[in-house]
């Protein structure tokens, strides 16, 4: 059976609701995984996952702390071809406002995780939505990848989706930026040495995923080279086709879009 996903950071700030959700739904995605939704494209997508024959899931991404609300969320769409099953929240982040940049901005990010389990023609799929902090050291996204690991269906498939904020391929060799890393990030010793990609890399092997997105560029900064969003998918699948949309629509991130068989 063929899938077709989307992935997209959609972004925070982002101020083009209509043409975000018109592009979403262009893709005519079997599964839809949304991170850093706003209120304003949460409640359009809302209302237009019904006209567009969708089941529409969410839970909170970042969340403000002086307003007390939902700063963004993390949506899951998904066809309603599929039977729907069991759906679930876990929190993810540590919560608080621990580092100087979240006390600036006032929210914490990365608060929950979902999944939702789904059927077509007596096929299994648990799919994820996650979201890994970024202002955070390499040992707080691995510990919220293995906790994520955790709620994953042993007989079904797993798929992942989500911006992963895995950024960290060795040592930070710069010496002088040791302290902004430790000070802002909230790095320890072992954090400024850690090789981030190489062991998220045999944490996904351990647990039979692939990552098919692994070294384009999803993030749109000026000089960014980093594939920070993904769609993990079981070992057995096949990739029929895989593009990055170079394209932003309001976001930061390039939504990117998968589309795998079963062997």
């Amino acid at each position: 059976m063929k899938l077709k996903i989307l992935s997209w950071n959609v972004w925070v700030g982002n101020r083009k609701a209509q043409e975000v959700v018109d592009f979403i739904f262009s893709q005519k995605a079997d599964i839809i995984c949304l991170q850093e939704v706003p209120s304003d494209i949460f409640e359009l997508l809302q209302t237009s996952s019904l006209q567009e024959n969708y089941y529409f899931y969410q839970a909170v991404d970042h969340l403000e702390v002086k307003k007390q609300g939902t700063a963004s969320h993390l949506v899951t769409m998904f066809k309603k071809d599929f039977r729907r099953g069991r759906s679930n929240t876990f929190e993810l982040g540590e919560g608080g406002v621990r580092r100087i940049y979240q006390r600036i901005m006032q929210w914490h990010e990365s608060v929950e995780g979902s999944f939702v389990d789904i059927e077509r023609r007596r096929r299994k799929y648990r799919i994820f939505n996650v979201h890994l902090e970024a202002v955070a050291p390499p040992r707080n996204r691995e510990k919220q990848f293995k906790k994520m690991l955790k709620q994953r269906e042993p007989i079904g498939v797993n798929i992942v989706c989500g911006d992963f904020n895995i950024i960290g391929g060795g040592k930070i060799k710069n010496f002088f930026l040791a302290p902004l890393f430790t000070v802002i990030y909230g790095f320890r010793g072992r954090d400024l040495v850690k090789n981030e990609k190489k062991e998220f890399k045999e944490v996904c092997r351990k647990y039979g995923l692939k990552d098919p997105f692994l070294g384009k560029k999803t993030y749109a900064a000026l000089g960014h080279t980093k594939s920070l969003d993904k769609i993990l998918i079981p070992d057995s699948f096949e990739v029929l086709e895989k593009e990055v949309i170079k394209k932003l629509y309001g976001s930061d991130h390039y939504p990117i879009i998968l589309e795998v068989k079963e062997k």
